[in-house]
């Protein structure tokens, strides 16, 4: 649903959502999905606060734990991009 829905803001709020709720019990295959989608929310929404806080609080739920999903995140360049919005949302 993310990427069908890549520019609509509200429905990548609720995937976020979903996702951060659902993570601490999804596989490893689940997760690495998840990932996808939610970094590229996060570059598709770059203006948008509350994209980049949901965005930062499914990172946080995919990642608790998760040692495999640490390593994809970082391999991705993901800490800057999550560094960088929470600079967005803290900044708004």
């Amino acid at each position: 649903m993310m990427h069908t829905h890549e520019g609509k803001a509200a429905l990548q709020v609720e995937a976020c959502r979903a996702v951060a709720f659902r993570a601490p019990s999804a596989d490893n295959q689940v997760l690495a999905a998840g990932l996808e989608c939610i970094m590229a929310a996060m570059d598709g929404h770059t203006g948008d606060t509350e994209v980049q806080d949901l965005v930062c609080t499914a990172l946080r739920e995919v990642v608790f734990k998760k040692t495999e999903s640490q390593i994809k995140i970082a391999a991705a360049g993901g800490l800057k991009r999550i560094i960088m919005g929470i600079l967005r949302v803290k900044l708004s």
